[in-house]
């Protein structure tokens, strides 16, 4: 990269040589280093890791009903479990109206605790 100065003070920074009437500030020249292998293999997984996560844009319409618990002594605790399984499950996408969904049943067997 040349770095020109003009008549007026001006800097232009270029790709060529200073044109007649320009001076020259500076050349500075720039070298690729060559790619490392490994560091190129971890962001292709770490991309299609991402890709992966985030396809599909969100929860899916359709949610898994966690299995009731066996021998469930006390139903309010076993929907706690289970509400808590399909949060877990949804990830950070969950919206309001999932949510609201999840803890329905919380707050009837349990009396809104």
């Amino acid at each position: 990269m040349h770095i020109c100065i003009d008549a007026q003070g001006q800097v232009a920074y270029q790709g060529m040589p200073c044109a007649d009437g320009q001076r020259t500030r500076a050349v500075r020249t720039f070298s690729t280093s060559p790619v490392d292998p490994a560091a190129a293999a971890r962001t292709r997984s770490i991309e299609q890791e991402m890709d992966r996560r985030n396809r599909g844009g969100g929860v899916r319409a359709t949610t898994r009903v966690a299995r009731p618990a066996k021998a469930a002594s006390d139903p309010c605790k076993a929907a706690k479990a289970r509400r808590k399984a399909m949060i877990e499950r949804a990830g950070v996408k969950r919206g309001y109206a999932l949510l609201e969904e999840i803890d329905r049943e919380v707050w009837t067997l349990c009396k809104g605790f």
